[in-house]
């Protein structure tokens, strides 16, 4: 009999600290869940409010101006391009890379004279 009651005993803590530690796992879950929620509800805000800006007349003069070149009356556009590939350096690039590297600290040190 002693021995049944004390196998009882042994199987009813064992049922007890399986639920408690069911209980805290499914706690840690939820918290991570809850966490995801909120990461996702201020995600979607953000979209939200972007989608405003997306939807306002100085987002749209913007792109038009960026991208389309549009300019208000009065307004002079200045377009800067790269150089090509394919097109030659100027004479001062190509001089300065030849330039030995004794030759630039002699310079720097010694400075000629600018006639005025």
């Amino acid at each position: 009999m002693k021995l049944g009651g004390v196998a009882f005993l042994i199987y009813i803590f064992f049922l007890s600290g399986k639920t408690v530690y069911q209980n805290i796992k499914f706690n840690g879950v939820e918290k991570n869940l809850q966490k995801e929620v909120e990461v996702l509800e201020a995600e979607n805000l953000n979209l939200k409010n972007k989608i405003l800006y997306y939807k306002t007349d100085s987002y749209k003069e913007r792109v038009m101006r960026e991208k389309l070149g549009y300019q208000k009356p009065g307004e002079k556009v200045l377009a800067i391009t790269a150089p090509k590939e394919g097109e030659q350096r100027s004479q001062t690039v190509v001089q300065k890379q030849r330039t030995s590297n004794f030759q630039k600290w002699m310079n720097f040190l010694f400075p000629k004279k600018q006639a005025d």
